[in-house]
C-alpha cells in the first residue's frame, strides 16, 4: 500500500469516506493479528505504518478481516480474550505464568489471571488491562451499544449514546481484585482512553522502529551505506519504507536556494507541503511516481541524492575535519526512536496524573505514586516494544541497561540475539533502571507542538479521543490553502517576491523528480512523461487536509520530513539556551 492508499485507508477509518475497490481499511497490529505458521515467514505484530486516532471499522461496521487473519479486539470475545486482546494491541507481554500458549505470547489463562507487568501498567495508568477487561464485560452485559462504541474506541459515539458514562463506576468485580498500589485512581471510561492511546503509541513505535534500525541504529551515514542495496534481495525493510517516503519529502523536493539563503525554517517547511501536496495530488491520479531503482547504478544514484540533503551533509567538527551528522537518519516529528518510546509514555502517564486531580480531587492520589516506579515502567516497555521488532538492537539496549558486574556474572557477551527476548529485561532492573528516559523526556516534552500548533494532534494526548481540544486542522487547512494559491501562480507563470518565486510549483514536478532520479526517461507505462494526462486542479475539499492531518499522525512522509527533526532540533536548542540565561 503506498502513500495514496495510506490517506485513502486513513480517511475510511475515521469514517469521512470509503475507498473504492477491494480494499480493507483494517490494519495489523491495530485491527488484527495473523499467527505464525511454520511455512511463513515470521511477521511482525505490526504493518510498521503506524496508526492515527481512529476506531475499529470491524467492530463497528462489522468490516471483513483479511483471510488467516485474528481479531484483537472483537464484540464476541469473553473476557479473557479482551483481556488477553488489551496487552496485544499495546505490544506488552502480560507475564502470565499459566497462559501456555505457544500461538499467541500475548494471552492470559484467565480475566483474573496474575500478570508480572501488570505493575508496570498500574504504576503508568493507575489501572491494568484487567481492569478495563472486567469494566467492559459489564457494560457488554447491561448497554450493547455502548459495550461496541467503547470496544471500538469511539469515544465521542459513547459519550453521544449515553453521557453518564463518563461518571461510571469500577464494577465490584474489579475492586475486590485491588491489592499493593492499585486503588479507584480513575473512572473505567478515562482509562479505557488512556488504553486507546497507549497502543497507538506502540503502533507508531513500532513502525518508526522498522524505519530506524536494521540490526543497529541507523544513522545518516548508515542509511546511506545501505542505499545502494535498495531493489536488491537484500534491501533492509528500513529502506523500503524510506524509499515510500522520498517523493514526498525534501529529500526530493529540495529546497530552492532563496529559501535557504533566508534560513527561514517554516519558510521551507511550508513550500515542501505546497511541493509535497502537488505530487501527492499527480501521484493518486496518475500512479506516476516509484523511485525504487531496477539498477545498481540507480540505487547508487539515489544515495547521492540523498547525501545532497541539507540535513544529510557533512558537519565541520573543530579540530577533525568534516564528519557526517552523528543524528538519526529517522525520527517522527523529530523524536528519534529511542526519545519517542519514553516521551509518549510520559505523555500518557502525565494525562492519567492530570485526570486522577480531576476527578478524584480527595484521592486516590496517582501522583503519588513513586517515581523509580514509572522510570522502569518506562524502561520495561520501551525495551520490550524494541525485542518484538528487532532482537539485535533489543540486545544492545539491553547492554546499555546492565551494569558491568551484572554483565560478567551473565556471561552477557556472549549472548545471542535471541537472548533478547521481550521479557528479557525484568530480571535485571536497577534501583535507577529509567530515571535516564524519564529526566531526558521530561526535559523535551517543552520542546513538542503545543496544543493548536501543527503537529499537535500527532503527540500522545489521550484527551483527543473524547474532544477536539487543541485540534491543529487550521494548520493544515492553512497548508492547503497556501497550496492553491501557489498553485495558482504556478499555472499562471507570476512573477513573485523571493519567498513567491521559491514557492512556484512547477506543472511538470513529478516528471522533474522522475528525471533527478534517473527513472524519466524510461518509455514503461506509468513512468513519470509517458503518455502523461492534464495535470489535474489542487483540490480544496476540506477532507484533504483532514487526510493530511490523520497521515501525520502515523509514521508517514509528513511525519518523518527531516526539515521538521531539524525544525524541532532547532527549537530545543533555544529552549536549553533560554533556560540557562534565566
Amino acid at each position: 500500500m503506498g502513500f495514496i492508499g495510506d490517506i485513502e485507508t486513513a480517511l475510511h477509518m475515521a469514517g469521512i469516506a470509503h475507498t473504492s475497490g477491494p480494499g480493507s481499511p483494517l490494519r495489523r497490529g491495530w485491527d488484527y493479528w495473523i499467527p505464525d505458521k511454520p511455512e511463513m515467514r515470521r511477521l511482525q505484530a505490526t504493518d510498521g505504518r503506524g496508526i492515527a486516532r481512529t476506531p475499529h471499522p470491524h467492530i463497528l461496521h462489522n468490516e471483513r478481516l483479511p483471510d488467516g487473519a485474528s481479531p484483537i479486539l472483537d464484540v464476541d470475545m469473553d473476557g479473557m480474550a479482551l483481556h488477553g486482546g488489551i496487552w496485544r494491541q499495546c505490544l506488552i507481554r502480560p507475564g502470565d505464568a499459566n497462559a501456555n500458549n505457544r500461538v499467541d505470547p500475548f494471552a492470559v489463562s484467565a480475566i483474573t489471571a496474575f500478570c508480572s507487568r501488570a505493575d508496570r501498567l498500574v504504576a503508568l495508568i493507575g489501572h491494568q488491562p484487567r481492569d478495563l477487561a472486567l469494566y467492559l464485560v459489564d457494560v457488554k452485559k447491561r448497554d450493547k451499544k455502548l459495550f461496541r462504541l467503547l470496544l471500538a474506541k469511539d469515544f465521542q459515539g459513547a459519550l453521544a449514546h449515553n453521557y453518564g458514562v463518563l461518571n461510571d463506576p469500577w464494577p465490584a468485580s474489579v475492586q475486590r481484585l485491588w491489592q499493593g498500589r492499585e486503588r479507584d485512581y480513575l473512572p473505567p471510561f478515562l482509562v479505557a482512553a488512556l488504553y486507546a492511546e497507549l497502543p497507538r503509541a506502540a503502533m507508531n513505535q513500532a513502525g518508526l522502529i522498522e524505519m530506524s534500525v536494521d540490526g543497529e541504529t541507523l544513522t545518516i551515514k548508515r542509511m546511506a551505506d545501505r542505499l545502494p542495496m535498495a531493489g536488491s534481495e537484500l534491501e533492509p525493510m528500513a529502506i523500503q519504507r524510506l524509499i515510500d517516503h522520498l517523493p514526498f519529502q525534501s529529500f526530493a523536493l529540495d529546497v530552492p536556494d532563496e529559501l535557504r539563503a533566508e534560513g527561514s525554517l517554516s519558510a521551507a517547511c511550508d513550500w515542501i507541503q505546497t511541493e509535497a501536496a502537488h505530487a501527492a495530488l499527480v501521484h493518486g491520479v496518475h500512479n506516476a511516481i516509484d523511485m525504487r531503482p531496477s539498477s545498481p547504478a540507480e540505487a547508487k544514484h539515489l544515495q547521492t541524492l540523498f547525501m545532497r540533503h541539507p540535513t544529510s551533509a557533512k558537519m565541520h567538527r573543530k579540530g577533525h575535519g568534516e564528519a557526517f551528522p552523528r543524528y538519526d537518519a529517522v525520527s517522527f516529528w523529530g523524536l528519534t526512536w529511542r526519545k519517542n518510546a519514553a516521551v509518549r509514555l510520559l505523555e500518557i502517564a502525565t494525562t492519567a496524573r492530570q485526570w486522577n486531580r480531576m476527578r478524584r480531587s480527595h484521592g486516590p492520589d496517582l501522583g503519588a505514586m513513586p517515581r523509580h516506579l514509572l522510570a522502569k515502567a518506562i524502561a520495561v516497555i520501551s525495551y520490550g516494544w524494541v525485542a518484538e521488532q528487532d532482537r539485535r538492537v533489543a540486545l544492545s539496549v539491553l547492554g546499555e541497561m546492565l551494569s558491568k558486574e551484572v554483565k560478567a556474572e551473565l556471561g552477557f557477551e556472549k549472548w545471542h540475539p535471541f537472548a533478547a527476548g521481550p521479557m528479557a529485561i525484568d530480571d535485571h532492573l536497577g534501583a535507577r533502571s529509567g530515571e535516564d528516559m524519564l529526566g531526558e523526556a521530561e526535559a523535551l516534552l517543552p520542546a513538542l507542538p503545543q496544543p493548536f500548533e501543527y503537529g499537535y494532534t500527532a503527540r500522545s494526548q489521550a484527551e483527543l479521543w473524547l474532544n477536539n481540544h487543541g485540534d491543529d486542522i487550521e494548520q493544515y487547512d492553512r497548508l492547503q490553502t497556501m497550496a492553491l494559491e501557489q498553485h495558482a501562480l504556478a499555472t499562471a507563470r507570476l512573477s513573485q517576491t523571493s519567498i513567491g518565486q521559491a514557492a512556484r510549483v512547477p506543472d511538470n514536478v513529478v516528471t522533474l523528480i522522475g528525471r533527478e532520479y534517473g527513472i524519466a526517461p524510461k518509455s514503461e507505462h506509468g513512468q513519470p512523461g509517458h503518455n502523461q494526462p492534464p495535470i489535474p486542479p489542487m483540490t480544496d475539499d476540506p477532507d484533504a487536509a483532514r487526510a493530511a492531518q490523520l497521515i501525520g499522525q502515523q509514521i508517514s512522509a509528513l511525519s518523518t520530513e527531516p526539515i521538521h527533526a531539524k525544525h524541532i532540533r532547532d527549537r530545543q536548542k533555544r529552549i536549553r539556551k533560554d533556560r540557562k540565561s534565566e
